[in-house]
């Protein structure tokens, strides 16, 4: 990313004088190209500082045959691994550690990269079996031939192969099974650390190098910030979109990427024939809007994530800059007097500790690679996030660091250029977005006017969060979006002083999914709630479902006939049956979350955290149980959507009526095709799969893991279960997608082309605020003003050869009147 710029001066993305070296950055970087990362002086620096961890793990492997469940292959590997100079095989499978985490792949992906690192080398020993003076040969004319490893090791297996040596090259399962065995080695060391994101009990993970690791190799950091510019803003601006794929100048490197993401040959198809009859106009047009709106870092917020890291205070979405200390081991006497059930108990806590520790390792990396760009960042006084789209329509940057994300980035992000002193407006509509991003006693639920007032009342913590943030972390840090609420606290100390604002205030969606429910469904019932008509005051459909729930929990706890069932609902009585614990479940409905999805989401945002907080030694014990509130989670999974379901009507009949659609075209294997009012085609394709569960080794349970397309088995047709699933949200996320980029369209014709988008948030200076959030729900208006659940039905059956039974009638719709939506001020507050 080092890309001049003639109005600013470069700044050195690089800590370590020698690497301000430009021969020496250039000799790392064409290693880093012919031979990945693990070669890189910071990647060997890593494999030489751990080497004597791994080897002594690897000598307990090879020496015992490491007694215990394998894989078919198992001690076949293990002779192969024989072979190998320990010392050697140590420097390989560090060294593809490395490059396995600085390539970012998700762990199917790192375990392949693995897999064929160790492959490569097995060849290599056993082409010197075979005739050790042919392989020394071999291998100095690929050297001279070649400079890159690849191509080398093309050389030497052409060459080999005339000479009457060849081997059966592994398959995936042998590359997958050999890559986790690896995996497991590099975790006996302290360098790595597998990640689990928080809550999630199953599936995904993450190789990544723990921050002791990174900290030994502090050059390997910031040259993955340099050497990585298509993840990292670009400081030039991107070229607009004009066709389905575009290429991005960023410095060193040129990248080309499609318009669609994971796009499949079927939308290609679509999309081509959208391009040439001039459909994608509007489309492009809206995307070059969004990603030309130029960015600046807020410094002293990225001064206040660091400090407040790193002076280790508790902050809302930032990970503790300690582990949490493990329960004292038992004495040996202690251990002996416990019976096997205390002693599972013991060793689960230990257990889950650990597991804690190792996702804070994970979210402590990326930090402060997040810090790193940051702060490379703030040496240009303008950035921009290159754009691209999911199939779906819906805008995500392409960019690693963008305002997409969490709270402590996000409050990172500022328009750039001078900015404009506030209007009276302006000032209304930035006191408005305070409050809505401290949110104390819920004022975010409350008029604009008791949300203005809120802030006059408050004047003098705000002001003490805007200049003393060190002081007055009481304060801020209880604020539901903390670092936001600190930088609109210092833009509001800036607009008292007359000095000009460039932070983006913005207006989120309520509930957003059901918004477009409710719209598409004209649903008399379900618009109020989600604030679709004028009013005086928000209404709150996360309340209403609460107040629903909370009924059912009630009457549960008098069950006589069920007494199990009336002792867990007494206790989620006790704990509180609250809009904040049913929100995500409501949220989510409309995306077609069932019971288990929102088992899991109570699970993740509930009972998780109150867990660490017991590990932490916080609490004393988790207030929904022994088993950190499973049994609660699932109890009131089946609570809230019943809830949900009694308090919507024509949105859950719609979200019927697009899964029947689903499965009508998957009985005759054709996918789901749509175009959005905008003229953008979506495509929603699930094959039949099969897919392989790889267990990790030594691990205390099993990932099903999101395999490669390379290794997953495609069947024929379509998989009407995944369609049905998938449709519903696919369906809604275009429309907030089409919403958006017409929101965007109507914004540039009024001359507002620096916007702040996040899906359903829509966000501008606050000069603009009045009349942006007109253009908001004119375009909501726009949307929904086109039959568009009648359409995906005429098109799917022009799509159909017979089967037309199958598809459902069309479905009525209620009585509101969508022009309610034209004044409705807290449709999107």
């Amino acid at each position: 990313m080092m890309i001049e710029d003639t109005t600013v001066p470069p700044i050195d993305y690089l800590d370590s004088e020698a690497l301000t070296d430009a021969s020496y950055a250039k000799a790392q970087e064409r290693l880093i190209k012919d031979f990945d990362y693990g070669a890189s002086d910071g990647g060997q620096a890593v494999a030489k500082a751990y080497h004597s961890q791994l080897r002594s793990a690897l000598d307990e492997l090879l020496d015992t045959g490491a007694s215990g469940k394998g894989f078919r292959g198992y001690y076949e590997l293990l002779a192969q691994l024989q072979r190998f100079d320990r010392d050697e095989l140590a420097m390989v499978i560090l060294q593809s550690g490395v490059s396995a985490v600085a390539s970012g792949r998700k762990l199917t992906g790192t375990l392949m990269m693995l897999g064929r690192a160790l492959e490569h080398e097995v060849y290599a020993r056993l082409l010197r079996g075979y005739d050790s003076v042919l392989a020394a040969r071999l291998e100095d004319q690929a050297k001279k031939r070649a400079g890159s490893y690849k191509a080398r090791r093309s050389a030497v297996r052409s060459m080999a192969k005339r000479k009457g040596f060849s081997t059966k090259a592994w398959t995936d399962t042998n590359r997958i099974h050999a890559g986790k065995l690896m995996v497991d080695l590099l975790l006996t060391t302290d360098a790595f650390v597998f990640v689990v994101p928080t809550g999630d009990t199953s599936t995904h993970g993450y190789l990544a190098m723990t921050e002791e690791a990174m900290a030994k190799a502090e050059a390997f950091i910031d040259y993955m910030v340099q050497q990585h510019p298509i993840m990292t803003p670009t400081v030039t601006p991107p070229p607009p979109w004009e066709d389905l794929r575009n290429t991005f100048d960023l410095g060193k490197t040129n990248r080309t990427y499609s318009l669609i993401r994971r796009d499949c040959k079927v939308m290609t198809s679509y999309l081509r024939e959208a391009h040439a009859a001039g459909d994608m106009r509007q489309t492009y047009e809206a995307l070059n809007v969004i990603q030309a709106t130029p960015w600046a870092i807020n410094r002293p917020i990225l001064d206040l994530v660091s400090w407040t890291y790193h002076s280790g205070l508790k902050v809302k979405g930032l990970p503790p800059k300690a582990d949490v200390i493990p329960p004292m081991p038992l004495s040996e006497a202690e251990w002996d007097g416990l019976d096997e059930e205390h002693r599972k108990y013991q060793r689960s806590k230990i257990a889950e500790v650990h597991q804690l520790n190792r996702g804070y390792r994970g979210q402590r990396l990326r930090l402060l690679s997040d810090l790193a760009t940051a702060e490379a960042l703030a040496g240009y006084e303008r950035f921009w996030t290159p754009c691209n789209l999911d199939y779906r329509g819906r805008v995500y940057p392409i960019t690693q660091f963008n305002f997409q994300r969490q709270d402590a980035i996000r409050a990172m992000f500022t328009f750039a250029g001078p900015g404009e002193v506030l209007t009276e407006e302006g000032l209304y509509w930035l006191k408005v977005h305070v409050a809505n991003c401290g949110d104390f006693e819920k004022v975010s639920k409350k008029s604009f006017e008791e949300r203005v007032a809120w802030v006059d009342n408050n004047y003098s913590q705000i002001i003490l969060a805007a200049t003393d943030s060190h002081c007055a972390t009481d304060m801020w840090t209880e604020a539901d979006k903390p670092f936001m609420f600190v930088a609109a606290c210092r833009a509001l100390l800036q607009a008292y002083e007359g000095l000009p604002v460039n932070l983006p205030v913005s207006f989120d969606g309520t509930c957003s999914g059901l918004q477009h429910l409710a719209a598409m469904t004209r649903c008399e019932a379900t618009a109020p709630l989600v604030n679709l008509g004028p009013n005086d005051s928000p209404s709150d459909v996360y309340g209403t479902v609460a107040e629903e729930a909370l009924i059912r929990v009630y009457n549960d706890s008098l069950d006589i006939e069920d007494l199990e069932k009336a002792k867990i609902a007494k206790v989620c009585l006790d704990n509180g049956i609250t809009r904040g614990l049913v929100k995500r479940n409501v949220m989510t409905y409309s995306y077609s979350s069932k019971r288990f999805g929102m088992q899991q989401q109570l699970i993740e945002d509930t009972m998780v955290p109150l867990a660490e907080k017991v590990l932490a030694g916080e609490l004393e014990y988790h207030p929904y149980g022994e088993d950190n509130g499973r049994k609660a989670a699932r109890y009131l999974s089946g609570v809230s959507y019943a809830a949900i379901e009694s308090v919507v009507d024509r949105p859950a009949k719609a979200m019927k009526y697009l899964q029947t659609i689903a499965k009508a075209l998957a009985h005759e294997g054709k996918p789901v095709v749509w175009t959005t009012p905008l003229g953008l085609p979506v495509v929603m394709r699930y094959p039949n799969t099969q897919y392989r569960v790889v267990n990790l080794w030594l691990h205390d349970r099993g990932l099903k893991l999101p395999v490669n397309p390379s290794l997953t088995t495609e069947a024929s047709g379509i998989d009407k279960g995944k369609s049905a699933q998938v449709v519903a949200p696919s369906f809604v996320h275009s429309m907030d997608a089409c919403h958006l980029m017409g929101t965007v369209l109507g914004a540039k014709d009024a001359g507002i082309t620096s916007v702040a988008l996040v899906h359903d948030s829509f966000g501008c200076h606050p000069n603009r605020a009045g009349e942006f959030r007109t253009i908001i729900r004119s375009w909501f208006h726009w949307v929904h003003n086109h039959d568009i659940l009648g359409s995906i039905l005429l098109d799917s059956r022009a799509q159909m050869q017979s089967n037309y039974h199958r598809l459902p009638k069309a479905l009525d719709r209620g009585s509101y009147d969508l022009k309610e939506v034209l004044d409705a001020e807290y449709a999107f507050a």
